[in-house]
């Protein structure tokens, strides 16, 4: 029996409310598949909640063996001229139109076989 220190407990715990926070919105949100394995060594999926104000992105590193330059990822099913909170690709917040998302994309930086990164946009 392995017994978690106190810092593994605090992890655990910011894990499970993130997953509370984003569960309705992958229950009963729409599902978009913005990139497969069988086209390049990352995947992506995306989220958005029936009202559209809030989107989670999943983007999962196969191997980064043969990348030479860090992923990037377009949305789908935005709105154009709406600006998007968008949290989890740097330390502070960034912000961009919906229109940017999908067409310029979002640069993901994957380090390491099987990373893994979780991406929320806030509708404001």
């Amino acid at each position: 029996m392995k017994i978690w220190t106190e810092d593994e407990f605090q992890e655990a715990s910011s894990f499970i409310q993130l997953y509370k926070q984003i569960r309705p919105i992958i229950s009963a949100g729409n599902l978009y598949r913005l990139n497969s394995l069988r086209e390049s060594n990352y995947a992506a999926v995306q989220y958005i909640s029936m009202d559209g104000s809030e989107a989670v992105v999943f983007v999962f590193l196969h191997t980064q063996q043969f990348a030479s330059e860090l992923p990037r990822v377009y949305s789908q099913g935005l709105e154009h001229e709406v600006i998007y909170q968008v949290i989890g690709i740097e330390n502070e917040p960034l912000c961009f139109k919906g229109k940017n998302l999908m067409h310029v994309g979002l640069k993901v930086r994957l380090t390491g076989d099987f990373d893994s990164k979780l991406i929320r946009l806030k509708r404001l």
